[in-house]
């Protein structure tokens, strides 16, 4: 897509202007969307298997075999489909907000028996261009987001269509620049939000009034641009900033 085109687009205006050599292009040229029908239900003659659920990505930035994932059950072309794979992505496709929806998790490694349940779209890179990795690190992008905030249709409870995932813009930095952004990114934000959990007080509502509540939203604030930054080419990520963040890790 050329940087005119993109620079008509109102929801992604950061696409335009990209450093030399980056790309950008609609989601479902470089990956595949499902939405997933596999409900909580356990039915009889059905296979066993167990659920990846909307709160297990919402609560979760990463999807490992440490989380307790609930028994349920699922025909054989349901399971064929929906069996989440290392490097997939799964992202939340609807939302009591309309700016709290598309939050993203990456599946860091295979768990068979593990299915993508209902209420959760299964982003599956298609090709070597990008990375779930970085697939990920965009959707946590709250600009990124803004493409789906825009689209999600409701009034009480907002939702996204197929479409408007694989319609939305991603940039596509070459893969050596992409995989040193997921490492920066990696190792910045687990320090971030190291320091964020020791700010965070045991009752929560400690965190509505005060400077503790704005050193959070500080916190919050730099992540998200860092995020941001990287994944659109404002920041380049060489290895002295590797280098200088696995010191810190």
């Amino acid at each position: 897509m050329s940087d005119k085109k993109a620079m008509e687009n109102p929801l992604a205006p950061w696409a335009n202007g990209l450093p030399t050599g980056w790309t950008v292009c609609r989601l479902d040229a470089i990956a595949d969307v499902f939405f997933s029908n596999v409900d909580k239900h356990t039915v009889d003659g059905e296979i066993s298997v167990r659920l990846c659920n909307y709160v297990d990505v919402y609560k979760n930035e990463r999807i490992t075999a440490a989380i307790e994932f609930m028994e349920a059950s699922a025909e054989s072309r349901e399971i064929k489909k929906f069996q989440i794979r290392k490097g997939d992505v799964l992202v939340t496709k609807d939302s009591e907000e309309a700016d709290d929806i598309a939050i993203p998790a990456l599946v860091v490694e295979d768990m068979p028996g593990v299915i993508c349940g209902y209420h959760l779209a299964l982003i599956r890179p298609r090709s070597n261009r990008i990375t779930g990795d970085f697939i990920a690190w965009a959707h946590r992008s709250k600009q990124f987001r803004a493409q789906y905030e825009a689209k999600a249709v409701g009034v009480t409870r907002f939702g996204l269509s197929q479409y408007a995932f694989r319609s939305a813009l991603i940039t596509v930095p070459p893969r050596p620049e992409q995989e040193h952004i997921n490492r920066f990114l990696d190792h910045s934000c687990a320090v971030i939000d190291a320091v964020a959990a020791l700010a965070t007080p045991k009752d929560e509502t400690k965190l509505l009034n005060g400077i503790l509540n704005q050193q959070m939203k500080t916190l919050r604030a730099y992540r998200n641009s860092l995020i941001h930054e990287c994944i659109t080419g404002q920041r380049r990520i060489t290895e002295a900033d590797l280098n200088r963040v696995r010191a810190y890790g």
